[in-house]
């Protein structure tokens, strides 16, 4: 229902100007008096500082945010930079030494995977360490303000797309885009997501990424539609600086070319020949090809990111953005580790669709608005494509990160819909609001779905952030203990860490070794830890489900070893941890089947349990060998069993038990090898322990079960330095050796029945072996070394040319007769040969 116009609203014809040059007319920006840029550039001000206030007061909770997992990566450098003694002149002599490594120390790729070139973004790490030091709070600061100017350039933008020309020719036209403007900001601030890109120091990869990638198609538009030339060269700059910010920004030459598709005709800007315009765009495009081109020579990869970037690879990942749950986070995430209203949730998702409902209504109702939308739309795709190897956003919300940039869009689409097509002018109370009827509710709905929207987003981005501010005390009180701990240890003794903290509800903590001794280094703690502290949580990345438990116990022995900690979610802290006892084999079962350890096709998961109330020893029960008959070959009953148990210390979870291994088939018989599951050896001995069978049309009875300890199934290896560090428990770890060391591998595979030899197995560079035990040999793409031996037990050189190889190394050692692999793969041993 179209709504009259009032006669007695009038408002003044926008100011034209004839363009002598194109023959096209522009609209009052280009023609206004200094006295009207004046009071506008005022008004831009007062509406930044009213952004800066508003994410202060809201996102208040991130100035009190510490140092969080990648972010002692990044201030490794800017600490060893400025720490230390000397005058303010070696001060920036250092300082002035260190830009050079702002055009390198973004290229990883040796912790987490992941292959980027973002030195802008180390760059502003370095001048905030220059400004703030070891203080979070002017950090975090940082980022706010930059969050804020995000914000107010999402503001910018609503204002300069609600310019179309069927709006500035309507009374009050104006006033409609200042406040649709102003909806596109508030939405943005209150967008509740964003703690992982706003709370976390380094996430402000994307929020720098993202403010200057809106400052880009600002200025563009603002070049575009008065004909400023150092608004373009501005955009230029900014494009650049998002590039070297994150990859995120390779896109914006496609949103900038859609622009000039879509927006030139509904915004009225001026007809430049089609040449110009082509060149225009087009230097964009240069200065990304030339960027990629600069990039791909620091990184030595065209793509980066995360894992493998062939053709092949880069088109399989693409099917992530058809991740449902990852979508259905996008218009309300809430962090599902916390609990949070449902109802709440419902309330969103019904408000948000009321509210793009009424964008749709209001830009689809002239051919300038519908490609205004259309042009919003295929922004949000485009700025999301880089984004194509990691897309996921997970229960915990860590990911979000990369709908930053894309949200600004989301905001921009739903704020269309929020005013009223009412008359704003002279509004007063002899203009009641039956006079409109039906048609007046219909536009003020938005409004209020608006105001349900920014209510719950408000609360939603509240509960997203609790998780960052608990992190951090945790992270402050981990320090502490640490390094109360390493004070208290003996001289010549050493203090063990089990595991490492990886997160609060998605919040990283420390989650790497390499972390670890940036944290623990006197830059940043004040005092050099390193020496004190010992973890044998894994040198290569992979799953934390995994532990070696044969070298925790090897460690947990020493002498040297003063103490074990073992990280505790539920107290947010470390706790002694001691090895289990308990019986050291097992045995269960006879020649005859008990009646309650037959199933016949199950309907759903059955559990037999073999034993109650025992008190296993985790750590010498390394396998389980299960003796059965089944109406199906094992092999097919393999892949439906698992092992299960019962700990004395079992954390608390949605199941009273901890799930292992399925079983592989050995011999016509079930075997299970649990002993490398960090719930099977951390929480202290084993109490229960069953097997779960998987729902199927089969029967299968259990007649007898036995266990023991590892040897024999995979041998056990040892490496031995020449001269090793003595005092060190990380001999054990990961040795570090110097190109042309000398290093050994101990072995004894003699306990591996039928064993006559040993097949020698050295992986490449920064390449780990399966998490589980395999009889498989990798492949040899995978291998640097893969040499027989004829012994089962004895000691064995590492050659010289692989100690030439830098990176980390690991070694195992799997039994052989003949050329037949007998049993498992070992416990791989790593260790670093140094540059």
């Amino acid at each position: 229902m179209r709504l009259r116009e009032d006669p007695t609203l009038t408002a003044a014809p926008p100011v034209v100007r004839d363009d002598r040059q194109t023959g096209s007319v522009s609209r009052d920006d280009a023609g206004a008096s200094p006295a009207a840029r004046s009071r506008r550039f005022v008004a831009g001000i007062a509406s930044l500082l009213c952004c800066i206030a508003l994410v202060l007061t809201v996102m208040q909770p991130c100035l009190h945010v510490g140092f969080l997992l990648d972010d002692y990566k990044h201030l490794d450098h800017a600490c060893h930079i400025f720490h230390g003694e000397g005058t303010p002149a070696q001060h920036l002599l250092r300082a002035l030494q260190g830009l050079n490594f702002c055009w390198h120390s973004a290229v990883t790729g040796q912790t987490d995977g992941l292959t980027s070139f973002r030195p802008a973004i180390t760059l502003s790490i370095w001048a905030d360490y220059f400004l703030w030091g070891m203080r979070a709070f002017g950090f975090h600061l940082s980022n706010l303000l930059f969050f804020s100017g995000c914000a107010w350039l999402v503001g910018v933008l609503g204002w300069q797309l609600s310019n179309e020309k069927s709006n500035s020719q309507a009374p009050n036209g104006n006033a409609r885009g200042v406040l649709t403007g102003a909806c596109a900001a508030l939405l943005f601030i209150l967008y509740p997501i964003h703690p992982e890109a706003v709370a976390w120091m380094i996430g402000r990869v994307d929020v720098y990424c993202t403010f200057f990638c809106l400052s880009a198609l600002c200025l563009y538009i603002h070049y575009r539609s008065v004909d400023s030339r150092s608004a373009l060269v501005l955009s230029f700059v900014s494009f650049l600086i998002a590039l070297h910010c994150k990859e995120m920004a390779v896109t914006l030459p496609l949103v900038m070319l859609a622009a000039e598709v879509l927006l030139a005709e509904p915004l009225s800007w001026s007809q430049l020949p089609l040449r110009t315009r082509c060149l225009i765009i087009g230097g964009y495009f240069a200065a990304l090809l030339f960027f990629l081109i600069f990039r791909a020579a620091m990184i030595g990869s065209l793509v980066g990111g995360y894992g493998s970037t062939s053709f092949k690879s880069v088109i399989k990942a693409l099917k992530n953005f058809a991740d449902g749950p990852t979508l259905g986070k996008i218009l309300c995430g809430v962090n599902e580790e916390q609990p949070f209203a449902s109802d709440l949730l419902r309330t969103a998702q019904y408000a948000g669709l009321v509210l793009a409902g009424g964008a749709v209504a209001r830009r689809f109702q002239s051919i300038s608005g519908r490609r205004i939308t259309v042009f919003l739309m295929l922004s949000l795709l485009l700025v999301e494509l880089p984004a194509f190897q990691v897309w996921h956003i997970y229960p915990n919300l860590v990911g979000s990160r990369l709908f930053f940039l894309g949200s600004s869009f989301l905001c921009l689409l739903l704020s269309a819909g929020v005013i009223p097509r009412l008359p704003l002018a002279r509004w007063s109370g002899r203009q009641s609001i039956s006079k409109y009827g039906f048609g007046a509710f219909m536009s003020a709905s938005p409004l209020v779905a608006f105001l349900v929207l920014a209510a719950v987003w408000y609360l939603a981005l509240q509960h997203n952030m609790y998780a960052w501010v608990q992190a951090s005390l945790q992270m402050e009180g981990l320090k502490q203990q640490l390094a109360r701990e390493c004070s208290a240890s003996p001289p010549g003794t050493q203090v063990v860490l089990a595991d490492l903290p990886q997160d609060f509800a998605g919040a990283g903590l420390i989650g790497r070794p390499e972390l670890l001794r940036q944290i623990m280094d006197k830059a940043i703690s004040g005092k050099d830890y390193n020496a004190k502290i010992v973890t044998v949580e894994r040198p290569l990345p992979g799953p934390r489900e995994f532990i070696y438990s044969g070298l925790l116990a090897t460690i947990s022995s020493d002498p040297q070893c003063y103490e074990v900690l073992h990280w505790s979610p539920s107290k947010g802290a470390y706790s002694r941890w001691k090895r289990p006892g308990g019986e050291k084999l097992f045995s269960a079962g006879s020649a005859s089947a008990q009646p309650s350890w037959t199933i016949d096709e199950p309907s759903q998961a059955q559990t037999i349990w073999l034993c109650h109330s025992r008190q296993l020893d985790p750590f010498s029960l390394a396998w389980l060998e299960v003796t059965t008959t089944s109406s199906i070959p094992a092999k097919e009953i393999a892949r439906r069993a698992r092992l299960v148990w019962r700990s004395q210390h079992q954390p608390a979870s949605w199941i009273d038990y901890s799930e292992g291994p399925f079983a592989q088939e050995s011999c016509g018989k079930l075997l299970f090898i649990p002993s490398r599951y960090r719930n099977w050896v951390m929480n202290g001995t084993i109490s229960d322990l069953g097997i779960q069978f998987l729902p199927g049309q089969y029967r299968v009875s259990l007649l007898s079960a036995h266990g023991a300890d590892s040897n024999q199934i995979y041998p056990l290896v040892e490496l031995r330095q020449s001269s090793p560090r003595s005092n060190d428990l990380n001999q054990y770890v990961m040795p570090a050796v110097g190109r042309g060391d000398r290093l050994f591998v101990s072995f004894d595979a003699r306990g591996v029945r039928g064993a006559s030899g040993v097949f020698v197995l050295i992986s490449g560079s920064d390449v780990g072996f399966a998490d589980l035990p395999s009889n498989v040999v990798p492949p040899p793409d995978q291998l640097v070394l893969h040499k027989e031996l004829p012994v089962s037990q004895g000691i064995f050189e590492i050659p010289r040319e692989i100690m030439e190889k830098t990176g980390k190394h690991q070694v195992a050692i799997l039994a052989r007769d003949g050329s037949q692999a007998k049993g498992y793969i070992s416990e791989p041993r790593t260790f670093l040969v140094r540059p």
